[in-house]
Formats: structure tokens, sequence, C-alpha cells
């Protein structure tokens, strides 16, 4: 496909536009504009209000090591969506935060591996890396 842009979209399908000899194109768009992306992405941070770390916590680091991952997955999903990306792409990220966040939920649940190291800060301000493992 190639060529120039006739128009920017059209009212039938304005993700997508025709070129000069007629060929259809996809325009890339932005995922923060996709309708899934903003209950994805609270869905993901929710995950910190699901477990919270609380006083007492056997494990706080493991719970650091969560909210952690969280914040670093939420990071590069609303990097993602400040790209133009064709609609396809934009759906298999969607997807896969999505499929993320239920992982590291259920892993978080029972205590298992979250399957990614992150750096945590412990209270006095240390930075350590953490290996996703409970204690």
């Amino acid at each position: 496909m190639g060529g120039t842009f006739l128009h920017s979209g059209s009212p039938d399908d304005p993700g997508r536009t025709r070129d000069a000899v007629g060929n259809v194109e996809e325009i890339p768009g932005f995922m923060r504009h996709h309708p899934d992306y903003p209950g994805t992405r609270a869905e993901l941070m929710a995950l910190k209000d699901r477990h919270p770390l609380r006083e007492g916590d056997p494990d706080p680091d493991y719970t650091r090591a969560l909210h952690a991952a969280v914040d670093e997955i939420a990071y590069a999903f609303d990097f993602d969506a400040a790209i133009p990306l064709p609609l396809e792409r934009q759906e298999f990220v969607i997807d896969s935060v999505r499929e993320l966040t239920r992982d590291l939920d259920r892993r978080y649940a029972a205590r298992q591996p979250l399957e990614m190291s992150v750096t945590i800060t412990l209270p006095d301000g240390t930075e350590i890396e953490h290996d996703g493992h409970p204690r």
C-alpha cells in the first residue's frame, strides 16, 4: 500500500483512509482513546488496593514488590498509550495487560513468585532489587 492520503478518515470508518489509488489503510491511533484502556488501567491499579501494605504484613517486601510491579506495568502501559498504534496492536497490549493483571493477582493471593524482579524502596529509604518471590 502507499501513496498520498486523501483524507484522515471517513464518517463510516474513522480509523481507516484511502490512499491516492483507493487502497484502504489503517490510521494508527492513540490507545488512551481506546474504550477499554481506562478500565484496564483501573483494574491494574486496583491490585494495590486489593493487596495493601498493612502493618503486621508477614512479608512486606513481597507486597512492596507487587506494588512496584503494578507501577512498572502501568508506566509501560501509559507509554504505549501515548504512541500512535494500529488498532490490532492496541487490543493486543490491552489484552496482555488484562492477562498480566489477573496473573499477578492470582500469584500474589497464592503466595507464588510474581515472575518478575523489581526495585523496591524499604521504609528507611534504601532501594533493593526484589526477585518477586515470597519469603
